[in-house]
């Protein structure tokens, strides 16, 4: 993992707006977070000025900025790993599919986006065309039509639910996910998590906050991207242990950056109360 990885300005500027206190970021504590990661103060203010104009976030006063309304949807959406493991349920054996058969591949960028969609919800290509992943979520096919169309599925896609395979077949499909290579990536993220949160206790706050975003976001993404298998698939014991020493990892994070865009308008006040006298 690389500790000195930059963010995009934008995608900090919302994780940080879903931190800071009252949920709303003063711009010199948006400037100081960025610097940080060496983002230049302009860039952060571009940033601002985007992310305003697309209506995800919204100015409270001069200078303080709130989630948008459409922020919030994003930010909730980021955020809905933390509850996964409540929306499964237990599997029947049977396959969420996706057809996307018919469709052109000439749109690459089309092609990408539906892709990503159906990798963010652990689907798998078996056939050509045909994406399969566990029945194992609630809502079946009503719950993953929304959510992949909410993604940028195609409208042409067709969902349904798959069962009654030959033995062959069901244990093909059973081979698409690598659970050993899973189950090998959730003990190396707990055991980096564990070195992790005694580095961050023992560090100053602006290296802790600094590292705290680029293991905590690494560590996130690989959760937001994990397929979910159930058992005996997988062992999910293992999978919900990972993810609660991440969850406490992440509240962790919160707190430190909490207490650096604190101290980041402390130290404003100060200087302005200095520069007054």
């Amino acid at each position: 993992m690389d500790l000195n990885s930059t963010p995009h300005a934008t995608q900090l500027l919302l994780r940080l707006l879903a931190v800071a206190e009252q949920q709303q970021l003063d711009s010199r504590a948006a400037i100081a977070a960025g610097a940080l990661f060496d983002i230049s103060a302009n860039a952060m203010r571009v940033a601002l000025a985007r992310l305003q104009a697309k209506g995800l976030i919204q100015s409270v006063e001069r200078g303080c900025y709130r989630l948008g309304e459409k922020g919030q949807i994003l930010s909730a959406d980021v955020a809905a790993w933390r509850n996964a493991e409540q929306a499964m349920v237990q599997w029947d054996q049977s396959w969420l599919a996706v057809s996307l058969a018919g469709q052109s591949r000439r749109d690459r960028k089309t092609l990408r986006v539906q892709q990503r969609a159906l990798a963010l919800l652990g689907m798998c290509p078996w056939h050509s065309g045909l994406y399969l992943r566990p029945n194992n979520i609630q809502g079946a096919v009503t719950g993953l039509t929304a959510r992949l169309k909410n993604l940028g599925l195609s409208e042409q896609a067709v969902l349904f639910r798959l069962s009654d395979l030959a033995a062959e077949q069901q244990q093909q499909v059973c081979h698409l996910w690598d659970s050993t290579a899973l189950e090998q990536s959730y003990h190396q993220l707990m055991r980096g998590l564990q070195q992790a949160t005694i580095q961050l206790k023992h560090g100053s706050l602006p290296d802790a906050a600094r590292q705290s975003y680029v293991i905590g976001d690494a560590a996130i993404r690989q959760m937001i991207f994990d397929p979910m298998l159930p058992e005996p698939l997988l062992d999910v014991k293992l999978r919900q242990q990972c993810r609660q020493q991440l969850q406490d990892f992440d509240a962790l994070g919160h707190e430190i950056w909490a207490n650096f865009l604190v101290q980041c308008v402390g130290d404003r006040l100060t200087q302005q109360i200095s520069n007054s006298t």
